[in-house]
């Protein structure tokens, strides 16, 4: 149980949603806010060409080809990121994402599974 562990040695994650309206204009500012979480975060090149292509992607087939550039519908994207709402680098994203967003939901944070330890940063 959680309660149980030091909290030292428990690193979390956080989930975070973002809701676009379903126009064109929407995958720029997208691919603007992915550009500037990635320069913030000092992500590698090859990890920011894949958030690229892989998010704007995602976000043009179902604004086009899902909701048919119906404004009305939203597009909801979610975000999972290791890191805490109080540390500054997390700060200034959600900062980033909310001035995007028509809405924003904090969902929840919980412990990031023991595997994430061994990746590679970036």
């Amino acid at each position: 149980m959680l309660n149980d562990m030091d909290q030292s040695n428990v690193q979390t994650s956080e989930m975070y949603t973002l809701q676009l309206p379903s126009k064109q204009e929407s995958i720029t500012l997208l691919e603007n806010l992915i550009e500037e979480i990635a320069d913030k975060h000092k992500i590698s090149e090859d990890t920011f060409a894949n958030m690229m292509t892989c998010l704007s992607e995602a976000a043009i087939n179902a604004i086009v080809h899902g909701n048919k550039l119906d404004p009305n519908k939203k597009v909801i994207v979610n975000a999972d990121i290791e890191g805490h709402p109080s540390e500054r680098p997390v700060q200034l994203a959600l900062e980033e994402l909310q001035f995007f967003a028509s809405k924003f939901t904090l969902l929840g944070s919980y412990p990031s599974h023991p595997f994430r330890e061994d990746m590679p940063a970036g």
